[in-house]
């Protein structure tokens, strides 16, 4: 799949993972935003509903004055993703460009079947405990970093980016592993150490820390 269209949008779509991804520009002249910025700041304005794997940022070759060209950031969107901003927009084509998004989305997991990944209990508490050990340091980061920015510690800016750039990727892990995990009951599993994770999954009360 090179292209599709809806209406007088014809997207150039880009190959990810084998997947379609559509531009956020094309999006937004696709839902008639007359601003190509538009879906890029519904997207700001709502980023931690969506995961990494709706949306990404890659440098795309474009044209520039006369014949010459040059790399741009350029913001893209999974099929999924595209839908989830469509849930988002107003304007008068949205509905209809979220029905034309699922079609396509149906085509394409219909011609490109998805294998199932299954993950054993074994291998969730691994990852489990991996997003836990994230999460407490992402608390310290949090914790340290006034300390390095009052006393302006060279390290200070890269507490700063740990504090802000990683909560959306541990937010979405944490979505994922709770999901995986529903099944699992803490008294009842041979694992008793599930008790110690569960609950800072689903971001229950914790009797005892860690």
């Amino acid at each position: 799949m090179n292209s599709i269209r809806f209406h007088d949008t014809q997207f150039t779509v880009i190959p990810h993972h084998g997947q379609p991804w559509l531009t956020a520009p094309q999006i937004a002249q696709a839902l008639g935003y007359a601003s190509d910025d538009a879906v890029s700041r519904i997207y700001r304005r709502n980023a931690d509903e969506f995961t990494p794997c709706m949306t990404l940022t890659v440098k795309l070759t474009v044209k520039g004055f006369g014949n010459g060209s040059s790399e741009k950031e350029v913001r893209i969107f999974s099929l999924r993703g595209a839908h989830l901003i469509a849930m988002f927009s107003r304007t008068a084509l949205a509905k209809e460009f979220r029905r034309w998004v699922l079609d396509v989305l149906d085509r394409e997991t219909a011609a490109h079947p998805q294998p199932v990944t299954v993950l054993t209990d074994d291998e969730l508490h691994s990852l489990a405990w991996l997003w836990r050990a994230a999460d407490y340091m992402m608390g310290a980061a949090r914790r340290i970093y006034p300390l390095l920015d009052v006393a302006e510690h060279r390290e200070a800016g890269t507490y700063y980016s740990i504090i802000h750039e990683y909560p959306m990727t541990l937010a979405a892990a944490q979505r994922i592993l709770a999901d995986k995990t529903r099944h699992i009951q803490p008294a009842t599993h041979n694992d008793r150490d599930w008790n110690r994770l569960i609950p800072h999954l689903h971001r229950q009360p914790v009797p005892k820390s860690w």
